[in-house]
């Protein structure tokens, strides 16, 4: 284990505050964080996207049905 995890005892923390903690630790980081450029195509397919999605002409899938696909492609 990381020795600076050690010191600051995050090592005693339960499973639940060190998830916490990094969420707080993440959310810091935001306001300095420069987010990279977003390249002009996939900005294009994010915004055909959201129009799809907005428009109802997106084919959604529920979880059930995206798990069921990934679990038979592994399994075959």
């Amino acid at each position: 284990m990381s020795s600076l995890i050690t010191a600051l005892g995050i090592d005693r923390l339960t499973a639940a505050e060190q998830m916490q903690l990094a969420r707080e630790l993440l959310d810091s980081l935001a306001p300095e964080a420069e987010s990279p450029p977003i390249p002009d195509s996939q900005r294009a397919e994010l915004d055909r996207r959201v129009a799809a999605v907005e428009t109802k002409t997106a084919k959604l899938s529920t979880w059930a049905e995206v798990e069921a696909r990934v679990l038979a492609r592994i399994s075959s």
